[in-house]
């Protein structure tokens, strides 16, 4: 188990990581966008002076034909050739930080004052997350449950648990996702991650994640909990 002491300084460590990963992503953004306006800018005057104003209009109406259309193909293939759901940066964001403002650690620091463990649970199945807290909540004092990607990253940062269980379906983002980072924001933590996709599952074990099928059975599960709650 974590000691109290212990997850106190993960927690600040954590909060920190947080504030920083927001900073350079607002300043990657804005570098971006400058770095577009400056190549926009560029093209339009190459295309003054090589093509002339009316040529120059033919192909930019041109280009934005194909890449209109490019983009649209795109999509389409990559819908069809992968189901995973993408991160959306700026919702993801907005639910971690509201997440950590209305976390109380009153509760846990009871749990944890009775000498017992912190677990994270996450599944956008409401009957498997349930169940999970259920299972998880045999041997550990503190259970906490999310549905999606911004709750599951942010109870995870404030409550630094001993050990998580992650459902790869989750909203908003992928858990395989969410488990990818959690070494980074809570590095003591022990995580299983639930998925039916094996290549999922083996990048996952590379990391150090563990990995089970999400049709699990009870008791493989809860012999997951009791020897990472050890």
């Amino acid at each position: 188990m974590i000691e109290a002491a212990e997850r106190e300084l993960l927690r600040q460590r954590a909060l920190r990581a947080w504030d920083e990963a927001k900073r350079l992503q607002r300043e990657a953004a804005s570098l971006i966008a400058a770095s577009t306006h400056e190549v926009r800018a560029a093209e339009k005057l190459h295309q003054e002076a090589v093509l002339g104003p009316a040529r120059a209009e033919e192909a930019r109406q041109a280009r934005s034909t194909e890449s209109r259309h490019s983009q649209g193909l795109a999509h389409r293939s990559s819908d069809a050739a992968s189901p995973r759901r993408t991160v959306n940066s700026v919702l993801l964001e907005a639910l971690v930080d509201q997440t950590i403002r209305r976390w109380d650690p009153g509760d846990e620091e009871e749990a944890e004052a009775n000498g017992e463990g912190v677990g994270l649970v996450a599944s956008i199945n409401w009957p498997t997350l349930v169940h999970l807290q259920q299972l998880a909540g045999t041997r550990l004092g503190y259970v906490v449950g999310a549905h999606d990607a911004g709750a599951a990253l942010g109870l995870a940062i404030t409550t630094q648990p001993d050990l998580s269980i992650i459902d790869a379906r989750l909203d908003l983002a992928d858990g395989a996702d969410v488990a990818a980072v959690l070494p980074f924001y809570t590095p003591q933590t022990k995580t299983l991650l639930l998925t039916d996709d094996h290549d999922i599952a083996a990048r996952a074990q590379l990391t150090g994640t563990d990995a089970m099928p999400r049709r699990f059975s009870d008791q493989a599960l809860l012999s997951w909990i009791s020897n990472a709650a050890a």
